[in-house]
């Protein structure tokens, strides 16, 4: 999904070198074990790339590119490889790539190879610039309620330790930009033997993109940008990109009768809730993914604002935003819950180091004082607490100082030309990179097709079907433009505006070899860990089952312990009887997920199967799901 930290770009001049002819040796690529979780039914070669950390110095260190290549098996596939950016910057793909790589890449992988990698500074590369400053500033205050000058003091002190400790450590910052960056990726191309390479990036990934079509046209066959933020655009302008998206989520529901009905004056209760949150912040519960304890968490209004920018990102969120502000308002903290634990569980996903590296020395330096104040002066003053928490304060040009003090090069601030072909496409509902971003960077493009997407966020292609198709026919043929038919069947949002009806699962049978045993299990869910398959309709969607085997021990000692960890109530208990085991089904709710539980034991194994859901098809889940995969569960002899 997607990753929640805003976009930043551009360049600095002190690092105007041509990388290819300041770098002697030929880069190298050394195979290694895969450093990541594999996703199911793909072996991909995996290693690293060896790259200098700065190539203006002749004597600089090494550092290590995380790469993983996922071969294509056709045998006509094309001989340029797709070469995936992502955003952040600091973004890990291969962090959740077990998640996501069928979603973002199985269409793709179906005529030619595809090659994902953690950029440098990020993730599984050598070294990653994780700030755990700034995750223990996050975690250490979630109970907390503070003023937004208190919020930047904590979170600039926790930024700025964390560039000194990197320093210390002997990692030179100013080497972790986009110009090495793309370095990077043609040195990459270079290892593995590519001619030419298609690029496809999202968010931070299409600055990426166009830095290489400025520094490396000849590198590249042909290039996918999505959700584009282009140089030439400030980060001063996030606000009045977040007030865009906010007019049109209120002014679509307005024109949508069932919305409008249901959802009356929702740009009011959504300003009103801003207030009433900022003068009673609301308290609720979430389980800390690193500890597996309910926290304590407390949110005022500008965090609330926070997390509805966020979720403008998700398409497929977008249909229930009304309801989940009005939710909110009324005191109904279940998103709020969801979306929390949702932030805690990627802490991780971000290297903070990397984005701080790239905005201190591509885009902060942009944006004046005199940018900033005006940009804050501009902003409804309910949102000027978001803003500057996200950012847009004076505050972080003394914080960039720490990180790069050098001057920024003016052509990271100037708009990209290239004639090499470029699909853009962009979402008319995205708060951080806007159509307008896509619009004036394909008009600079002598050979591009811009395509706008409506009622999508942020990350179009992985979301949208049509624009999946739209780039598949532009990647076979770059120079013609794609047949875009199916743009006529994208509308804005379908609004929920009353009870959602779920519908039965589709289930297939599958034998599970290495734990022993033979069951059903849900058509297309995705198999998240060993064992677990997720639904994953939306960032929200809790649907979930998994079906896991203990060895040693009985129900009776393990039951209370177990039921414990997922909020289950281990007094009131019913059995089922089927192929000879005898099962306890149990219900419960943690964090306010619906879960059910199966469990039952035979020669010395556990057997569990564990269903987790939405309330709105706890009951259909347990129907058409838990309970034929209990009658249909035998353990192999």
């Amino acid at each position: 999904m997607r990753k929640l930290l805003t976009v930043l770009i551009l360049g600095c001049l002190a690092l105007l070198v041509i990388p290819a002819a300041a770098q002697d040796a030929a880069p190298t690529f050394e195979t290694a074990n895969c450093m990541f979780t594999l996703p199911t039914g793909h072996q991909p070669e995996c290693g690293y790339l060896v790259v200098p950390e700065d190539r203006t110095q002749a004597d600089s260190p090494t550092i290590k590119i995380a790469t993983a290549i996922f071969r294509s098996e056709n045998p006509d596939k094309s001989p340029y490889p797709l070469v995936y950016l992502e955003g952040g910057p600091g973004g890990s793909v291969l962090e959740y790539i077990s998640l996501t790589f069928t979603d973002r890449f199985g269409e793709f992988i179906k005529d030619r190879d595809v090659i994902v990698f953690d950029q440098r500074g990020v993730g599984r590369s050598q070294p990653a610039l994780d700030c755990e400053e700034v995750n223990a500033a996050i975690l250490d205050t979630l109970d907390q309620v503070m003023t937004t000058d208190e919020v930047l003091k904590l979170s600039n002190d926790a930024i700025i330790a964390c560039a000194n400790r990197l320093r210390d450590d002997g990692v030179n910052l100013s080497a972790y930009n986009s110009v090495e960056n793309a370095a990077d990726i043609n040195d990459m191309r270079i290892a593995l033997g590519y001619d030419q390479l298609d690029l496809y990036g999202i968010s931070y990934g299409t600055r990426l993109a166009l830095t290489v079509m400025r520094d490396f046209p000849e590198a590249l066959h042909s290039v996918i940008i999505d959700s584009i933020n282009p140089p030439q655009t400030s980060y001063s302008q996030v606000p009045a990109n977040y007030e865009r998206a906010l007019a049109m989520l209120f002014s679509d529901c307005a024109a949508d009768t069932d919305c409008n009905t249901t959802y009356p004056d929702l740009e009011q209760v959504f300003y009103d809730t801003i207030v009433q949150l900022n003068e009673n912040p609301v308290t609720f519960e979430v389980l800390d993914p690193t500890t597996q304890r309910e926290r304590e968490v407390k949110l005022d209004g500008d965090g609330f604002a926070g997390y509805i920018f966020e979720a403008l990102y998700a398409t497929e969120i977008l249909p229930e935003l009304p309801k989940n502000i009005y939710d909110i308002h009324n005191g109904d903290t279940r998103f709020l819950s969801l979306w929390t634990l949702l932030k805690l569980s990627q802490l991780d996903a971000i290297s903070t180091g990397m984005n701080y590296a790239v905005q201190c020395t591509e885009e902060m330096p942009f944006d004046t004082a005199e940018d900033v104040t005006a940009a804050l002066e501009a902003t409804n003053p309910l949102l000027q607490g978001f803003a500057r928490r996200g950012g847009i304060d004076l505050s972080q040009a003394d914080v960039c100082k720490v990180w790069n003090d050098t001057a920024p090069n003016p052509i990271e601030n100037e708009i990209v030309k290239s004639d090499v072909p470029t699909l853009v496409v962009s979402g008319d509902y995205d708060p951080i990179t806007p159509p307008a971003n896509g619009e004036e960077t394909a008009a600079n493009l002598s050979n591009a097709y811009f395509f706008e997407f409506p009622g999508t966020g942020h990350g179009v292609i992985p979301s949208n079907a049509c624009a999946t198709s739209i780039a598949q026919a532009f990647l076979k043929d770059p120079n013609t433009e794609p047949d875009s038919a199916c743009l006529a069947d994208v509308t804005a949002p379908d609004f929920v505006t009353g009870e959602v009806v779920a519908e039965p699962v589709e289930l297939e049978p599958f034998t599970n070899e290495t734990a022993g045993f033979t069951t059903v299990k849900p058509v297309g869910w995705q198999e998240a860990v060993p064992g677990t398959y997720a639904r994953a309709s939306s960032p929200l969607d809790a649907a979930a089952i998994s079906y896991q085997v203990i060895p040693g021990g009985n129900v009776d000692l393990v039951l209370p312990l177990i039921g414990g960890q997922f909020g289950i109530d281990t007094s009131n208990v019913e059995t089922r009887e089927a192929n000879g085991l005898n099962w306890r089904i149990l219900r419960g709710e943690l964090q306010g997920i619906p879960v059910h539980m199966a469990i039952t034991d035979r020669d010395g194994k556990i057997y569990l199967i564990l269903l987790l859901s939405n309330e709105n098809d706890k009951d259909i889940l347990e129907e058409t799901l838990l309970m034929p995969a209990v009658d249909a569960f035998v353990p192999n002899e």
